[in-house]
């Protein structure tokens, strides 16, 4: 039985097959070897031959150029998606990262991610949240929270006890409340367009 690390082995030389396919999509394209298997562009050969769009093309080889930029910093080729991520930077900021990585057979995506982020001096955007939204967020927590409670009692014998009607009502009233808080933030702002 082949232990973990063996098959992540094997699926990341899947993803970095990518190199050796868009090598030789390239020098298909070069040298117009499409035409002798019977298609006049090199689109139709793409999707005739392989069921391949150009644009998968576009991210392969934008990938291999990438990979190209990084191959001597690192241990390992990047996979096609965290080749993807770096696309962005320029060759002295994938190097830099390269560096850092070392093994790109064992770094995460999310790890990519990050030090691309960081690389481009970006922070992670939060969505700015208006007061009036969480009135919002609130009427649905409401509403899920009655919907849960109604579903319990649906679900719960014929001698439901008062406790847990009580607690749908209050629920549905909260959520009639949030739901009214709703309404009248959307209308202020139908009235102000």
């Amino acid at each position: 039985m082949k232990t973990l690390a063996e098959l992540e082995q094997k699926i990341y030389k899947v993803q970095i097959d990518y190199l050796d396919i868009s090598r030789a999509l390239y020098e298909i394209k070069e040298r117009g070897l499409f035409f002798e298997a019977g298609y006049k562009t090199f689109d139709a050969y793409l999707e005739g031959r392989w069921e391949l769009s150009s644009a998968y093309l576009k991210n392969i080889m934008k990938a291999a150029s990438v990979e190209s930029d990084v191959r001597t910093y690192a241990i390992s080729a990047p996979t096609v998606t965290q080749a993807l991520f770096m696309k962005s930077l320029t060759t002295p900021q994938r190097q830099e990262l390269a560096k850092k990585v070392k093994d790109f057979s064992k770094t995460p995506i999310t790890t990519i991610k990050a030090l691309v982020a960081k690389a481009q001096n970006k922070t992670p955007q939060r969505r700015k949240i208006e007061p009036d939204f969480l009135w919002g967020e609130q009427f649905i927590f409401s509403a899920n929270q009655v919907a849960g409670w109604a579903k319990d009692l649906r679900l719960r014998p014929a001698s439901t006890d008062a406790n847990a009607v009580g607690n749908v009502l209050r629920a549905a009233q909260l959520a009639q409340i949030e739901l009214k808080k709703v309404m009248q933030y959307l209308e202020s702002k139908c009235e102000k367009s």
